[in-house]
């Protein structure tokens, strides 16, 4: 109970962060129906009492009329109300979704690549986009505001004519409740132990879709493994909804049962004391309108308090993930505003988060000025570890990351990777124009972006664009001016994009991988020239690529085997001179 108390807490929080003005709108549809329900509830007694009362016809009229415009004028406000409602609940949810997805683009990066993490968001984002958890909360709360008043104006007028009518109900109402919540319970825990296999099946579904992958479904005939995957997820999720609408139909019939009986024994016991007593036709009415409404909002309080346990089961989850969202707080204060002109690696070891084998082991290294660091060594040796460790995204176990002579924990963040420009081997281009892909701003700084665009050799290529530097990235039916890049066109926009950034530190991390030795060696001489005036670190697996650097590293199962110029490395005639003539002899 507690818990779910807290993720109420939570999600009133998340309303009141996001979209306050909502609770306006709630509170007063709230009021309004609730006003609106007892109106239509005691207007049948009211006008007996005026019929058999000292009224004459012509007041009985005007107080009918009186009435009746008043709940049209409720009934006219309610749908303007509901309509603000579900606008403002279409945005919180909106609102919602996008403050989850930046900050999770300012979580630790560590936290970010967690096989948990990712788990834990497809929970947390199931129950909000195929159970409709928001929506159901929004609904659920005001109804159950409205019961209680109504159910507290009903229990009056039970207490003092007809208790027996007043524990008759609360029994068949229990009664429902108690099967409905066992039921409801099932029901959560069913939805929510699927939200996985939801995630794969729309992954399969992508997959099918993805023209990426196209020629290697045609070519490795994928299409059955793919359909096979795809109809056994599909007919899990189908059999499963199948049991989750059964339950919800078997809900509403028992309910529907109690409620005949209730009923069936209201009418009775109420004709009985009419036939045997005194009681009043207005009374017999307002008694039957009372005890049905007692039972009703019985039902319906039981069933909005279940609907709102199930939701808070979902969006448990939803708290759970917030609670792993925090953002990386760097220790660091001082802002670097000097280009960086050394870098420093002293005795440096790490292992990732959740495993035990040292990716680094006592790693040292130092360049400065504007000499260009070569990283070489076989896949697994620790290359991009390094990178990543610079780039402060992890942090590492033991030493430290000097930076102008400076631990780099101890900088600002975002001053210290202003002074970064890196290009990973996994690097994105997205669905936008080209101008776009490059600066990432609303402002364009015109001779800054020329300069990139010249410098990468990016310009010889705006030619082939029908829109140039605007021409949208990824060929669609919407946009038949868009382009798709070829990798050669796609590594020129990435060092634009690199150059724009103006960083003192540029880092070349492997992204030429797909591209056959000719072409990666233009691309890093090219990159070698627009860096001679700046620090740079290469990474590669063709050492042929990093010969002209000043200070080349060949790591082996994370520690610093050998360093030096590739000359020097050659006369030392170790691993890297041995790995470097395998390579060479293979073009001979």
């Amino acid at each position: 109970m507690k818990n779910k108390l807290n993720t109420f807490k939570f999600f009133i929080s998340r309303i009141k962060s996001l979209t306050p003005k909502i609770f306006i709108y709630q509170g007063l549809f709230a009021i309004l129906r609730t006003i609106e329900i007892l109106f239509v509830m005691y207007i049948p007694s009211i006008l007996i009492i005026l019929l058999t009362g000292s009224f004459n016809l012509q007041q009985v009229i005007t107080y009918l009329m009186v009435g009746l415009t008043l709940l049209w004028i409720i009934r006219i406000s309610n749908r303007i109300i509901i309509k603000e409602n579900a606008l403002l609940e279409n945005s919180f949810s909106q609102e919602l979704i996008k403050d989850l997805s930046y900050r999770i683009t300012t979580t630790q990066f560590s936290t970010v690549e967690d096989s948990e993490f990712v788990a834990k968001k497809e929970e947390a984002m199931f129950p909000i986009k195929t159970q409709n958890a928001i929506q159901n909360m929004f609904r659920s709360v005001p109804i159950v505001f409205q019961s209680v008043v109504i159910l507290a104006s009903v229990l009056a007028i039970l207490l003092v004519y007809e208790p027996i009518l007043m524990v008759i109900a609360i029994v068949v109402a229990v009664s429902s409740f108690i099967v409905s919540q066992k039921m409801i319970r099932y029901e959560a825990e069913q939805a929510k132990s699927n939200a996985r296999k939801n995630s794969e099946y729309v992954y399969y579904l992508r997959t099918m879709r993805d023209s990426a992958i196209a020629k290697d479904v045609r070519i490795y005939r994928m299409q059955p493994y793919f359909a096979e995957k795809y109809k056994s997820l599909f007919t899990f999720i189908v059999k499963s909804t199948k049991k989750l609408y059964a339950s919800r139909e078997y809900r509403g019939l028992i309910n529907q049962m109690l409620s005949v009986i209730l009923m069936i024994f209201i009418y009775g016991f109420l004709v009985y004391k009419v036939t045997t007593s005194s009681m009043e036709i207005s009374i017999f009415v307002l008694l039957v309108n009372a005890t049905l409404s007692f039972n009703d909002q019985m039902n319906v309080f039981f069933s909005e308090i279940l609907m709102l346990n199930q939701q808070l089961i979902y969006l448990d989850s939803l708290k759970q993930f917030y609670s792993m969202l925090s953002t990386n707080q760097s220790i660091g204060k001082e802002a670097l505003n000097e280009p960086i002109h050394s870098v420093e690696f002293k005795n440096v070891t790490f292992r990732y988060p959740k495993t035990d084998a040292n990716v680094l082991n006592n790693c040292s290294f130092r360049i400065d000025g504007t000499k260009n660091l070569s990283i070489v060594g076989r896949n697994g040796s620790g290359k991009t570890t390094i990178i990543k460790l610079l780039s402060r995204l992890y942090e590492p176990q033991e030493g430290e990351i000097l930076v102008n002579g400076k631990n780099i924990k101890y900088y600002e963040e975002s001053s210290y990777l202003k002074q970064l420009s890196i290009i990973f081997q996994d690097f994105k281009t997205f669905k936008y124009s080209i101008r776009e892909n490059i600066i990432f701003d609303s402002q364009t700084d015109e001779k800054q972006f020329s300069e990139a665009i010249e410098k990468s050799e990016l310009s010889k290529e705006l030619c082939k664009f029908p829109n140039g530097v605007d021409t949208n990235l990824v060929r669609d039916i919407e946009d038949v001016k868009s382009v798709t890049l070829s990798k050669g066109q796609e590594q020129k926009l990435v060092i634009a994009r690199s150059i724009y950034g103006k960083g003192s530190l540029l880092i070349l991390d492997e992204p030429t991988a797909s591209l056959d030795p000719i072409a990666e060696e233009e691309v890093y001489q090219h990159f070698q020239s627009i860096t001679k005036d700046k620090l740079a670190i290469f990474i590669s697996h063709r050492l042929s690529s990093c010969r002209f650097s000043d200070i080349i590293i060949y790591l082996e199962d994370g520690f610093v085997k050998e360093l030096g110029s590739h000359q020097q490395l050659l006369r030392l005639n170790g691993k890297y001179a041995s790995l470097f003539n395998l390579q060479a002899s293979k073009y001979q």
